[in-house]
């Protein structure tokens, strides 16, 4: 763990001391690996294409790999990456909860908040496939932390 994190530290800042110098991608592909500039505090960070969006926009959708947060950035604020800077892993993997559905889109907004507060109580994450990875979440109590959802019918198995 210990290497990881120095290895994270030197990489990041190296991407933030040079990474305005690599030259612009122009041909983008989703996928692709890249350094980004993320605009909350205009630092570079490693990131991977997600969406092109549409050929009128000069903005795509990245996914910033070490910390899993996305945002649309302009296309001229999408570099290159170093091969040096790919020898870290991902640090941030994308998934999804298994088995469930929103049972009514007008209230995703009330899910997405239950949800992303569970980040700090989840216990244990059992794995129900790799590829694409999903994963069923239980609290203390051994039940699904997000049994209140289907509970109160804001969620329903798939």
């Amino acid at each position: 763990m210990e290497k990881t994190k120095t290895l994270f530290e030197s990489i990041s800042e190296d991407i933030r001391n040079s990474a305005h110098t690599q030259p612009v991608l122009l041909n983008l592909e989703v996928g692709q690996a890249c350094v980004a500039r993320f605009s909350e505090d205009g630092e570079w960070y490693r990131g991977q294409v997600s969406s092109l969006g549409d050929s009128v926009s000069s903005a795509v959708e990245i996914w910033f790999v070490d910390f899993g947060n996305s945002e649309s950035v302009p296309r001229d604020n999408v570099r290159a990456i170093r091969p040096e800077w790919l020898r870290l892993p991902v640090l941030q993997y994308r998934g999804e909860i298994g088995g469930i559905e929103v049972a009514d889109p007008a209230c995703l907004d009330i899910v997405t908040e239950y949800m992303a507060e569970l980040c700090n109580t989840v216990k244990i994450a059992e794995i129900l496939s790799v590829n694409p990875l999903a994963v069923r979440l239980y609290g203390d109590d051994n039940r699904l932390a997000y049994q209140d959802l289907f509970d109160q019918r804001l969620l329903i198995h798939n």
